[in-house]
């Protein structure tokens, strides 16, 4: 539902000069036809909807029933036809993500309409001193329901302004495997510098990354803080830039968390099998092989230096860390806890 708005040329000139939202100037909601374009008569729009201050800084305007998307219009408290329209810039994510904070910028006719679902919705305007960006901001909240709980459909691994990493997800929970950046800040837009959609590490002193350790996040706290990687072997905290990684984010109850996880070291404190009927267990360093009896193993270190060569089904303990077990011609990681 992605349509051109279509400004006369007189007007659209006075667009670029942007006009300033406040209580005296409040925002206007304007929806659009069917064909994406606006009533007007001469100068002035028909069809606009006036918000109403709820704070500094912040307007709301109720049910707004909005069919084929529409923009914010902010208008010269001396003439209508100095205005500016504002819609979403080119690299936020559409449509419009409902119960969270969109980007606005002053657009031009080819920056289209804010593409949403269909639908009565409070549509609550922040302005860009109370967003603490460069942008406004705008939320659409389901007026038929409130209190629903709704999703962005991704998140973001995102490493700087130009580069980042998506991972889909649906209510909540975002999966993906991923090779890993060097560092990188979780949002659900692909900005870097935004706090306004950025989930910070909980703690801003832990914000390193352990394999298959979950790291708590916070909506907007430390937003400036990157998450890094451990390198404390010891432990098996083995990540690093450029590994292909399972990513899990879960943004869903009171603590977020994001936990990242090497294929194959996930269930390394159990069992681990395989369809030949291997099993693989670990318990106090020790490594225990069940199902290749006689079969010749091997056990690596991350450097590939042998640790156990032989037939034996048990063996070690080893200390904590990542290392690879050869049984016949199958490998696999082995996280020793």
């Amino acid at each position: 539902m992605k349509h051109d708005i279509f400004v006369p040329v007189i007007i659209s000139i006075a667009v670029v000069c942007g006009m300033n939202v406040n209580a005296a100037n409040p925002p206007y909601v304007l929806t659009a036809n069917s064909d994406g374009t606006f009533t007007m008569s001469g100068d002035d729009y028909l069809d606009k909807i006036p918000m109403t201050e709820t704070g500094t800084g912040m307007y709301e305007a109720k049910d707004v029933d909005i069919e084929y998307g529409f923009v914010f219009l902010g208008e010269s408290s001396s003439s209508s036809s100095v205005y500016s329209l504002y819609s979403m810039p080119e690299w936020a994510v559409t449509p419009a993500i409902v119960s969270w904070y969109n980007p606005l910028s002053i657009t031009m006719d080819s920056n289209g309409l804010i593409d949403v679902a269909p639908g009565k919705y409070d549509v609550v305007f922040l302005d860009r001193k109370q967003s603490g960006m460069g942008y406004h901001v705008f939320k659409l909240i389901p007026s038929e329901n409130v209190g629903a709980v709704e999703y962005p459909k991704s998140m973001f691994l995102v490493s700087s302004q130009t580069a980042n990493v998506e991972v889909p997800g649906s209510a909540g929970v975002y999966e993906s495997d991923v090779t890993l950046p060097s560092s990188f800040r979780v949002s659900y837009e692909p900005r870097y510098d935004m706090s306004m959609f950025i989930f910070g590490p909980a703690s801003a002193s832990a914000n390193m990354l352990s394999n298959d350790v979950p790291l708590s996040l916070a909506y907007t706290e430390n937003s400036t803080v990157n998450l890094g990687y451990s390198q404390d072997a010891t432990s098996g905290n083995v990540l690093a830039p450029g590994m292909m990684c399972h990513v899990k984010i879960d943004i869903t109850g009171t603590e977020p968390s994001i936990r990242v996880t090497i294929p194959g070291t996930s269930a390394i404190s159990g069992i681990e099998s395989d369809n030949d009927g291997v099993n693989v267990s670990v318990n106090g360093g020790v490594v225990n092989v069940s199902g290749a009896e006689g079969v010749r193993k091997g056990l690596y270190n991350v450097s590939g230096v042998p640790v156990y060569e032989g037939v034996a089904d048990e063996f070690g303990p080893y200390a904590r860390g990542l290392y690879m077990l050869r049984v016949g011609d199958t490998v696999r990681k082995v996280m020793v806890r």
